[in-house]
């Protein structure tokens, strides 16, 4: 048939387009195709002899339902041996096992094949742990050395502050023996006294720390003028040099026998105790200290214990020898045994107690130490270091023997 004014297009087996146009009777022949009689793939698809789908009769893996059973009992089964295995099941962790065998495998036979890859490894190696090391001891080093200056720096301030206080706490302790020396108050004394055994009163009585040998001193050290005298220079010393309680007692040995003591501002008679023979380990061993071998400068004992009226404190007390003249008709003229030996011009010796623990306090070497984060460990070598610290003797630990 013809049609005018149409357009026909039809899909062949060459995928050719027709297209027909005008109003005449045209007819298009060669190119078109009709549904029963081309090659068209639509009629292929959709009929004719030729349908694409019969080629799928009678093949049971394609559209056959008749394993829909088993197919089922397949998946349930699948599903209890996941649940039973796991939730993943088995095959990532061979999975994983394999990747690390593999690798471990492949790692070593790397090394094998190159074995400077051993010797460059164990070079960096000990060259990151040399300079490691290095940069660590260097750190180390330097903070010691820095800890080292500050405690050094710390301890020279606080031990210049400590001799400064103990020369100022001498001090009174010159000034009383240059007193008693040319003032001529106390003179009479050492001869009222007499050498042992005048006045004796007593031997081996007991005291703080062992026995002592005791004279009678009654009359002589608790006459109203001595006693007077005594804490007329005292109190003279201690106010001008104002040590502020730093220098709490003072005592007086004329012939080594205890005559005259101050303390708590008052002056008083002591104990009489004969230092040249009692056997007090103590005291014993300061008049050989200061008599018998001259010991050269101050004789400083301590710190001990001692009971104040504050409470027990540290303590230091510090011995002086007082000599008589060696000219004139005074040359040899007092000679006292002294412990056994036998010396010459012995007038006596004066000493002071020193509050050991009032000076720490002042000193604030406690926050020093602290404001630096230390801590240190204060204490006193026996033995003198420049020959005139001391005394020698037993250590000071074991000698709390001091009235």
């Amino acid at each position: 048939p013809t049609d005018t004014d149409s357009t026909t297009i039809s899909l062949a087996s060459t995928n050719s387009i027709s297209r027909g146009s005008g109003g005449n009777n045209t007819t298009n022949t060669g190119t078109s195709a009709s549904y029963a009689t081309s090659t068209n793939i639509w009629a292929k698809l959709l009929g004719g002899n030729e349908s694409v789908w019969d080629g799928l009769d009678g093949r049971d893996d394609v559209y056959d339902d008749h394993n829909d059973n088993n197919d089922h009992d397949d998946l349930i089964s699948t599903k209890s041996r996941y649940e039973n295995e796991g939730i993943c099941g088995t095959a990532p962790l061979k999975i994983c096992a394999m990747g690390a065998w593999y690798e471990t495998r492949h790692f070593f036979q790397t090394l094998g094949k190159h074995p400077v890859i051993i010797l460059v490894s164990l070079a960096v190696f000990g060259l990151v742990c040399g300079l490691g090391m290095w940069a660590v001891e260097s750190e180390r080093e330097a903070f010691v050395k820095d800890r080292m200056d500050t405690a050094k720096f710390v301890a020279r301030e606080t031990a210049e502050y400590f001799a400064n206080e103990f020369r100022r706490s001498m001090v009174p302790l010159y000034a009383l023996r240059e007193a008693i020396q040319y003032s001529q108050q106390f003179d009479s004394l050492p001869s009222l006294i007499g050498n042992y055994p005048s006045n004796l009163q007593a031997e081996n009585v007991a005291i703080l720390g062992g026995d002592m040998t005791q004279r009678n001193i009654t009359g002589i050290c608790d006459q109203p003028q001595v006693l007077a005298d005594w804490k007329s220079m005292v109190t003279k010393i201690s106010d001008e040099h104002d040590l502020n309680g730093l220098i709490f007692r003072y005592r007086l040995w004329p012939k080594n026998v205890a005559c005259l003591e101050f303390k708590g501002g008052n002056a008083m008679m002591d104990s009489g105790m004969d230092a040249s023979y009692s056997p007090h380990p103590f005291w014993s061993q300061v008049v050989i200290d200061i008599q018998v071998d001259r010991w050269n400068g101050l004789h400083v004992f301590g710190p001990f214990e001692a009971k104040l009226p504050s409470g027990v404190a540290d303590v230091f007390c510090t011995h002086i020898p007082l000599w008589t003249s060696t000219t004139g008709e005074n040359a040899f003229k007092d000679v006292v045994k002294v412990q056994g030996t036998d010396v010459q011009n012995v007038w006596g010796f004066t000493m002071l107690y020193l509050n050991w623990s009032a000076m720490k306090e002042r000193s604030n070497m406690y926050e020093r130490f602290e404001n630096v984060n230390m801590e240190f460990e204060l204490f006193r070598e026996e033995e003198p270091r420049l020959g005139d610290v001391g005394p020698k003797g037993l250590p000071t630990k074991e000698m709390t023997k001091l009235a």
